[in-house]
């Protein structure tokens, strides 16, 4: 009888002990929710919540002891796990609503700079545009075959390049701009070549020019242009 005396004591102790615990757990627990309501950010309330779930996991432990039951401690296992998962989601949830809320700032704030980079394209564009009629007006205008290649040139070089870097403006940086850009550059190397073939063309051919032409040319044996000498051109008479 002393032993189980004894025994009965000492199970009053742990009992003792136990239930202090659990007393003691669950104001902390109710300590955690205050400060996971109150928060003020996301992330106390999370640490709030992780804190009860740890100490639910400490009462459970002490359960599975207290009433002898060793099935509890799997319990604990398996909340232990769930926990965790919960902290993991938690954050991830909420770092994704808060990246889609500043990329919805994000877009509102690049509105205005893409309005700007709109403004600015159709303006460069518009100037592409009009150096087109200024090129179509010099082919229809001008009197000599050279003048109207001269006024078709702009086109070529000048209106062109202007046209593209609008739309290059249009696509921002890309690869898009990026093959735009080497069309410019492109053209500006082999139209000149163009043109100067165009204009040996015409010299060679038209016998008219080199009658009115201000200076006397002669096509050699190897396809050169020779002056000779100056004459005067008529002014009234249309060459090409």
């Amino acid at each position: 009888m002393v032993v189980t005396g004894e025994l009965t004591a000492l199970e009053a102790a742990y009992r003792t002990v136990y239930v202090g615990a659990l007393i003691f757990l669950a104001l902390m627990i109710f300590l955690c929710l205050i400060r996971a309501v109150k928060g003020p950010s996301i992330a106390d309330r999370i640490v709030a919540v992780n804190m009860m779930g740890t100490m639910v996991m400490v009462i459970i432990a002490i359960l599975a002891l207290m009433l002898k039951e060793g099935y509890l401690v799997d319990i604990c296992l398996i909340y232990a796990m769930i926990s965790f998962l919960a902290v993991v989601v938690l954050t991830k949830v909420y770092m994704g609503v808060y990246s889609e809320k500043q990329h919805s700032k994000r877009v509102n704030g690049m509105e205005v700079f893409e309005w700007i980079r709109f403004i600015i394209g159709t303006a460069v564009l518009l100037c592409g545009l009009v150096i087109f009629v200024i090129e179509i007006y010099g082919i229809f205008h001008l009197r000599y075959v050279l003048n109207r290649m001269h006024a078709a040139a702009m086109g070529d070089t000048l209106g062109i390049s202007i046209s593209l870097i609008g739309l290059m403006i249009f696509s921002g940086l890309n690869f898009t701009t990026l093959k735009m850009a080497l069309i410019i550059v492109f053209l500006w190397c082999a139209s000149p070549v163009s043109s100067h073939l165009i204009a040996r063309l015409e010299v060679s051919t038209n016998e008219r020019l080199k009658k009115y032409c201000e200076t006397e040319l002669e096509l050699t044996g190897n396809g050169e242009m020779v002056v000779l000498s100056k004459k005067d051109k008529p002014e009234t008479e249309r060459i090409g």
